[in-house]
């Protein structure tokens, strides 16, 4: 059964809640340590805002099938690199301002969605299927949300 709109809409705010505690709880030395092989918990926050809008995403390749998206010869690992080399000397307010906007504008996007589009079948460029709705919550929890889990382990 595909998630509702307050399912949709709790998983995003939940992102935004967890954003801003992180960031509220991380000293400012911790934003400098080791998450991933490549990343630093920085680069790897900047590697969130980048890929926070991933129900607008979503949304507006569902809205318009067939309209290319990404070609086989897509780099994802450059894509992700450019994404964070832009953000990663940004002041953390303003990676969370931009995290906050982009989750505010995927609110609205799901609170304008057509019910029928959320239900409906969704094949996302990276293989998972199945209704738009969850889609979408699987793409918020298994990578949104990881990505958060592992900042976390940063100061732990």
């Amino acid at each position: 059964m595909p998630a509702n709109k307050e399912s949709l809409i709790e998983a995003i705010r939940n992102v935004q809640s967890e954003v801003e505690r992180l960031v509220e709880s991380m000293p400012e030395s911790a934003w400098a340590a080791p998450a991933y092989e490549a990343w630093n918990a920085r680069q790897l926050l900047c590697h969130v805002a980048s890929t926070s809008g991933v129900t607008g995403f979503l949304v507006n390749m569902a809205r318009s099938p067939g309209s290319g998206g990404m070609g086989a010869d897509f780099d994802q690992d450059a894509w992700n690199a450019e994404m964070v080399a832009v953000r990663q000397d940004r002041p953390l307010a303003e990676i969370v301002d931009e995290i906050r906007g982009i989750l505010g504008r995927d609110i609205e996007t799901v609170q304008s969605v057509p019910d029928k589009l959320l239900a409906g079948h969704f094949r996302a460029p990276w293989g998972r299927e199945g209704p738009l709705s969850e889609v979408i919550i699987a793409s918020i929890k298994g990578h949104l949300l990881d990505h958060l889990k592992d900042l976390q382990k940063v100061v732990a």
